[in-house]
């Protein structure tokens, strides 16, 4: 659909720079779709954590002998949450309330001899793994689906954030998180590869930010590519600048802007044209 979209605007002189911006994926629908790709792969290492909470979650007797458990520690009453496949937090925060209450479910399984789902120490001990692995991705999603206040200013460090992670957690010294990440970098490449021109644009209009942040990002992924990725920015950038300018142009006479605005070209000294600083 957007295909013939945007060739329609394009014979109506639609769009601009020649609709090189027009289709801009989901970035929390992408998010989730890279997490659940890595969740797919490990589901089976919290396997017993999920039927854990399903247990206590299956009847009102259940839940108020677990609570009983937790009242006996002096502990509030903590809710145990339980996983849906379409939301891949909710699996983030079923690991988080299940760790919780790990020593809970341990004393459980003394106190019911029904209850024969309580995970082992290193079941646990992976399922703390993934959640320290999850969480970074969690507080993104949390960012990303903000509706109250503008974001797009925050998109690249987030997603160059993510890309860091990836790279950081394929070495890490847990077998089925390496196993996790494999898939998830797979998904990121395929629908982020260029994600550094679009969101860099709006990083690069951030005061805070500019020129120097994108430079130190690029260089942290790839010090071999960052010059040309940068290059590429800026030139994508003068070609936008230029095309709003024609588009002002058109509704506003040439007095409105006193003769005074500069349009720098690929010719002309980078120095010339942005502050660095």
């Amino acid at each position: 659909m957007q295909t013939l979209l945007k060739r329609n605007l394009l014979l109506s002189d639609g769009l601009l720079c020649n609709g090189d911006f027009f289709h801009v994926r989901c970035y929390a629908h992408i998010l989730n779709l890279i997490v659940q790709d890595g969740l797919k792969v490990a589901s089976s290492t919290f396997h017993n954590i999920r039927e854990s909470i399903k247990y206590v979650r299956a009847s009102e007797a259940r839940a108020i002998q677990f609570r009983d458990v937790l009242k006996s520690l002096e502990i509030s009453d903590i809710r145990v949450n339980l996983d849906m496949p379409t939301r891949w937090n909710s699996t983030f925060l079923m690991l988080e309330s299940a760790l919780r209450c790990e020593r809970d479910f341990v004393r459980l399984s003394l106190k019911d001899n029904n209850f024969r789902d309580c995970p082992s120490e290193e079941e646990w001990k992976r399922g703390r793994e993934i959640c320290k692995f999850l969480n970074p991705f969690c507080k993104i999603t949390t960012l990303m689906s903000g509706q109250s206040y503008p974001t797009s200013n925050l998109y690249f460090m987030q997603i160059w954030r993510i890309e860091c992670l990836l790279k950081e957690f394929s070495i890490s010294e847990d077998e089925v998180i390496r196993k996790m990440v494999q898939p998830m970098k797979a998904k990121f490449d395929k629908c982020w590869s260029d994600y550094s021109i679009i969101l860099s644009l709006g990083a690069i209009l951030d005061p805070r930010m500019k020129f120097h942040v994108l430079e130190y990002c690029l260089n942290k992924v790839d010090p071999c590519t960052a010059n040309e990725k940068l290059t590429t920015i800026k030139k994508k950038l003068y070609l936008l600048f230029e095309a709003y300018l024609k588009t002002l142009s058109h509704n506003a006479s040439s007095n409105a802007y006193g003769g005074q605005i500069k349009i720098p070209t690929s010719r002309e000294d980078d120095s010339l044209s942005f502050d660095h600083n």
